[in-house]
């Protein structure tokens, strides 16, 4: 009988702790230790069609899944949850509500975890996201009492840029920092190859705003289609001449491009780098058989966080704020509880 009731309470507490056991397994984490607690602050988005609102502690679990690569380290995913927290504070300082939109995050539900990653992995993914965001519950970047615009890219050239290279203005907190590791990233290097048309349209979306009917022209193409070319006199860059004219006019000190030289016109690297979807700022161009190349290093703007770096200072054992204060010159890391 006393074997039975032994039994009895084995099982009992078998089931009860079933479930702890199986969560601690799989995710690697106890979900009541790592509870998130809230913010206060909402965030509305859009999921599967059905406008949902979430506390925006719990959004940035799904900003993690989105911005950062599976496998890379939790005090990495840490100084990332930091990141997105102080931008979206910094939006939410005249009100509690923030939209999806405006926080020009991505976001990735359970589901879509789900799916690419297979049942196992997402477990384990989604736990490291959880931990990083709930550990560093409440914190964010502070410049001189102020929210900072906490930027971040993928890839780096090898140093990240300064404000001034990308802006034209100082920003004190978004200076040139080394970053030597991105070097050794898949990511580091990409080529564009442009036909002519290509460059035409891509001038064409830069500035449309100056596009009116008296300056566009319209020329016949090899297949005998007309073309609108109204970039050519808005720019005064010839058909036979366009890749000698489109030249790189300006870099900063390390190396990323500040004006690119638009025949008779100047615009702003950024400005040139979205309009061809560059990888980089840091790029230089070339005419090859008549067709403009762009090779490109790094990955992003180049400013405040490298997301590779960052991974990579804490696989070397690095903790996310000294990530952080690594990357964001003369920052504090302050918080909320």
């Amino acid at each position: 009988m006393g074997e039975k009731i032994v039994i009895g309470v084995g099982m009992t507490l078998l089931l009860l702790f079933l479930p702890y056991g199986l969560s601690m397994l799989l995710t690697g984490y106890d979900k009541d230790a790592g509870e998130i607690k809230e913010s206060g602050i909402y965030v509305e988005y859009e999921d599967g069609g059905t406008l949902k609102t979430i506390d925006l502690e719990e959004y940035l679990i799904g900003v993690l899944a989105a911005e950062v690569p599976y496998d890379y380290e939790e005090e990495m995913l840490k100084a990332q949850a930091v990141v997105a927290r102080t931008n979206a504070r910094k939006l939410a300082t005249q009100g509690s509500n923030l939209k999806s939109d405006d926080l020009k995050m991505g976001y990735q539900n359970e589901e879509e975890m789900r799916g690419l990653l297979g049942e196992t992995r997402y477990q384990e993914h989604y736990g490291k996201i959880r931990r990083a965001v709930a550990e560093t519950s409440g914190e964010f970047l502070i410049y001189q009492g102020n929210y900072i615009d906490a930027l971040y890219h993928q890839v780096s050239i090898g140093q990240t840029a300064s404000a001034m290279d990308v802006y034209g203005q100082d920003i004190p907190y978004l200076v040139s920092v080394d970053s030597s590791s991105d070097v050794e990233s898949k990511d580091y290097m990409a080529t564009t190859v442009l036909e002519y048309q290509d460059v035409l349209n891509g001038l064409n979306n830069l500035k449309t705003e100056v596009n009116t009917e008296s300056s566009v022209q319209t020329e016949v193409n090899s297949s005998g289609e007309a073309v609108k070319t109204g970039v050519e006199s808005i720019y005064g860059i010839t058909s036979e001449q366009y890749s000698l004219q489109i030249e790189v006019a300006e870099k900063s000190e390390a190396g990323y491009v500040k004006k690119v030289k638009l025949g008779n016109h100047t615009i702003s690297g950024e400005e040139f780098r979205q309009a061809f979807n560059i990888p980089s700022l840091y790029f230089y161009t070339e005419n090859v058989e008549g067709k403009l190349r762009i090779v490109s290093l790094g990955k992003g703007h180049g400013l405040g966080l490298s997301q590779y770096g960052a991974n990579q200072m804490a696989r070397q054992g690095a903790g996310y704020k000294d990530i952080l204060k690594h990357y964001y010159t003369g920052i504090t890391i302050e918080s909320i509880k």
